[in-house]
């Protein structure tokens, strides 16, 4: 499932979702965010990261950081807000966002008022509509 927003008459594709396991490129001027991240179950610490590609494969940029203490959707939508606010700052107008949580993707989906309490979700969406 492949889905494209237009917002402020930038068009957009900000989620994708595949069941596919090989990396695939963005089309012509397009940016690809990639992030992932880990969590130690005993302690709960977190870490997060994204990985920036163009349209030729190039490295653009990449990076990873210790979030602390947080659940499995957390760290994931700061790897989503790390990358996308990275590749805002590089200039990057069209970004696809891939993900490999699918509850962080339905998360984005909806309305975020069914999840008052993920701040960084909010933020997020922000960055994608600002995009």
């Amino acid at each position: 499932m492949e889905m494209q927003q237009h917002i402020n008459g930038i068009d957009k594709q900000f989620i994708k979702h595949s069941w596919e396991t090989c990396w695939r490129l963005p089309e012509v001027e397009w940016y690809k965010v990639n992030t992932d991240g880990a969590r130690m179950l005993e302690t709960g610490h977190a870490s997060s990261g994204s990985v920036i590609r163009d349209d030729h494969r190039r490295w653009k940029m990449g990076f990873s950081q210790k979030i602390g203490i947080c659940s499995t959707v957390e760290f994931e939508l700061w790897g989503a807000y790390d990358g996308l606010g990275h590749a805002c700052h590089m200039g990057a107008r069209k970004v696809i966002l891939e993900l490999d949580n699918l509850e962080v993707v339905h998360m984005l989906l909806q309305p975020m008022s069914k999840f008052p309490h993920f701040v960084v979700a909010r933020d997020v969406k922000r960055l994608i509509q600002n995009q």
